[in-house]
C-alpha cells in the first residue's frame, strides 16, 4: 500500500485495511519506535514493519529453531531488527512446542485438527514481556504484536506489569470469530481481559474465512489502543 499510493492520498484510505497504514497515518510522534514481534516465524511481519517504520527498534521473538534460523537470515541486513530465539508467555522457563508441517501453525497447544500435521516436539525457552523489557532496558512498547496460535492470552498475562503501568500503546492479537474455531482465542475474551487496563479497539485487520471454504469468518487480527493515548493524544 505504501509503495502504491502517495502520502497525500493514503491519508484518506478507510481505517481497517492495513495496520501499518493506519499507524502511519497517525501524527509522527505516535509512530511506533519500539516494537515486540512475538511469534515472528520467519520474519514476514518484522520486514513489513521495517519498511513502514525504518527508524523503529524491532525485537522479533521466535522459539522454533528452524524458523528462527530463517528469521535470522531474512532480517540479517536490517540493523534495527533484533532476533530472540525464545517464546514469550506468562512465566519464565522451558516447555515443549508442537512442530507442525506448516511452520506458521506450530503451537504450545494441540487441537484435534493439528494431529495430521504434527511432526515432532521441540523444547523451547520461554520468557515474558515484562522480563524482556527489563532485560533489554526498554521502558515503553509502542506496539506489542502477538501471533502465537492460541497462546496470545498467556503472552498478555506476562505483560501485566507493563499493562498496569501504561507502558504499552498499541497491541495486536489473533482472535477467533466463531465457535467452530478451536485454535484461536475468541475476540470477546480479549475485550474482557483488556478492560481493566483500559484498552479500546483501534482496527480489525486480516479477516480470514474458514480454510474449508465455509462462508463464515474464522479469525482476524484486532488492534487495541490504550485509552489514555486514544483520548489524550488523538482527540485533543
Amino acid at each position: 500500500m505504501q509503495n502504491l499510493l502517495p502520502e497525500k492520498l493514503y491519508q484518506y484510505v478507510p481505517q481497517g485495511l492495513d495496520m501499518c497504514l493506519d499507524l502511519r497515518k497517525l501524527p509522527k510522534e505516535l509512530h511506533p519506535k519500539v516494537i515486540f514481534d512475538v511469534g515472528a516465524n520467519t520474519g514476514q511481519t518484522a520486514v513489513k514493519l521495517h519498511k513502514w517504520f525504518p527508524k523503529s527498534a524491532i525485537h522479533s521473538f521466535e522459539p522454533v529453531e528452524d524458523s528462527y534460523k530463517t528469521l535470522s537470515k531474512n532480517t540479517a541486513n536490517f540493523k534495527n531488527i533484533k532476533t530472540h530465539n525464545k517464546a514469550l508467555g506468562d512465566s519464565i522457563g522451558n516447555a515443549e512446542i508442537n512442530i507442525l508441517a506448516d511452520s506458521t501453525m506450530s503451537s504450545l497447544g494441540m487441537i484435534q485438527s493439528d494431529k495430521d500435521l504434527f511432526l515432532r516436539k521441540e523444547t523451547i525457552s520461554i520468557s515474558t514481556v515484562d522480563q524482556m523489557m527489563k532485560d533489554l532496558e526498554i521502558d515503553h512498547l509502542d506496539l506489542l504484536k502477538i501471533d502465537t496460535e492460541g497462546y496470545d492470552l498467556e503472552v498478555l498475562r506476562g505483560a501485566i506489569s507493563s499493562l498496569e503501568n501504561g507502558k504499552i500503546s498499541f497491541l495486536q492479537v489473533e482472535a477467533g470469530m466463531n465457535p467452530f474455531n478451536d485454535r484461536h482465542v475468541p475476540l470477546e475474551h480479549f475485550h474482557e481481559f483488556l478492560k481493566p487496563y483500559e484498552f479500546l479497539p483501534f482496527g480489525l485487520y486480516d479477516q480470514k474465512l474458514e480454510w474449508n471454504g465455509a462462508k463464515r469468518l474464522r479469525f482476524l487480527n484486532p488492534v487495541f489502543i490504550s485509552r489514555k493515548l486514544a483520548l489524550n493524544s488523538l482527540e485533543s
